[in-house]
């Protein structure tokens, strides 16, 4: 997306953050396009960005966190649907169901990386984008609700469990990978009150 540029994606979190109450609400990010990774840092590769010049041009996963944070979201959820290899190195092209008190109580940041460290995310034409993005949005569709909620933690086992048998039949394993710091699993939709949206 041409409007995908590091000062639009900077931009719209801080403009967005201005909506929430300071300690209050849930900030959902979602990335899908290209990714790399150097020296143990993950980068996103924003639309102006140059192959020649990624290192300059490319924005740390760590500094979106960052921006995020300031915005005063009790609840921070990053979706990156990315690869995490390194260019310079060459890559081959259920429990108790938590109480709303408990969801109410989590907080921290939980990452759901498409691909493991060194990795790279692959793209299917007959699914009309990433492994990872299908299996995502399935999930969010519903695939992935337990006892009528969808958290993240089901979410992305459904994601993690999908992506890696799907990616073996089509003989190009891909792993996603959990990252963060968080207290409790995050409320993202209650299937309940999406119902009459779905069915519509």
């Amino acid at each position: 997306m041409r409007n995908a540029l590091r000062a639009v994606i900077v931009d719209q979190i801080q403009e967005l953050g201005k909506l929430l109450t300071p300690n209050q609400g849930t900030f959902l990010f979602f990335f899908s396009g290209h990714g790399f990774a150097a020296n143990g840092e993950n980068f996103l590769a924003p639309f102006e960005s140059s192959r020649m010049a990624l290192w300059q041009s490319g924005i740390k996963i760590t500094s979106i966190m960052s921006e995020i944070e300031r915005t005063g979201a009790r609840q921070r959820l990053l979706f990156i649907d990315a690869c995490r290899n390194d260019p310079a190195k060459g890559s081959k092209g259920a429990g108790n169901t938590p109480s709303f008190i408990d969801f109410k109580s989590a907080e921290g940041v939980s990452i759901l990386f498409s691909a493991r460290l060194g990795d790279k995310s692959w793209e299917y034409d007959d699914l009309g984008h990433g492994i990872y993005s299908h299996y995502l949005l399935e999930g969010l569709g519903g695939a992935a609700a337990q006892d009528n909620v969808i958290t993240f933690r089901g979410l992305s086992d459904y994601v993690v469990k999908n992506v890696k048998a799907e990616s073996f039949k089509r003989e190009n394993l891909q792993l996603p990978y959990t990252k963060g710091e968080y207290i409790g699993d995050f409320l993202i939709a209650n299937i309940l009150a999406l119902l009459p949206q779905l069915l519509h």
